[in-house]
Parts: structure tokens; C-alpha cells; sequence
């Protein structure tokens, strides 16, 4: 989410969007919806904590594993 500030510079207040750098894109990527019964959602959600990783990832990892194609999970995002 960006953050908001107002600039006094010009003769009446403006709003300002300034926008925090993100992580390095992994390339090119495509959105994919799937519905899933709630108990698989919350066993897939604890096994990726499990794991320290996102779920996401564990689901890119899983399969990408059943049709045999690489896949690099994201680099876990740094707090401050």
C-alpha cells in the first residue's frame, strides 16, 4: 500500500503519492483462482508456516512438481 502525503509547495494543498521500492520482480507471472474446500485452505495455510514460506509458494512448489516444471519461490520479504 502506498503512502499519502500533502505538499504545501503550491498555492493550495496537494496530494502527493509516494510509492516504497518492492522486491525484484520474478518475472513474468499470471493470476490463477481456485475454490477449495475451507479445511484444505487452513491444513495448506499451516503447512506453509510450517515451512516458513508463502502459501503461494507452497502451492507454486506443488505444482510445479506435478506437471514437472522449475519454480523459485520468492525471497521472504524483510521487516524492519
Amino acid at each position: 500500500m502506498s503512502a499519502l502525503f500533502l505538499c504545501s509547495a503550491t498555492a493550495g494543498s496537494a496530494v502527493v503519492e509516494r510509492r516504497k521500492p518492492g522486491r525484484p520482480s520474478k518475472g513474468e507471472r499470471e493470476l490463477i483462482r481456485a475454490r477449495v474446500p475451507v479445511p484444505l485452505r487452513k491444513a495448506l495455510d499451516e503447512e506453509a508456516e510450517r515451512r516458513g514460506m508463502t502459501l503461494n509458494d507452497l502451492i507454486g512448489e506443488a505444482l510445479a512438481d506435478l506437471v514437472g516444471v522449475p519454480y523459485s519461490p520468492q525471497e521472504a520479504l524483510k521487516t524492519a
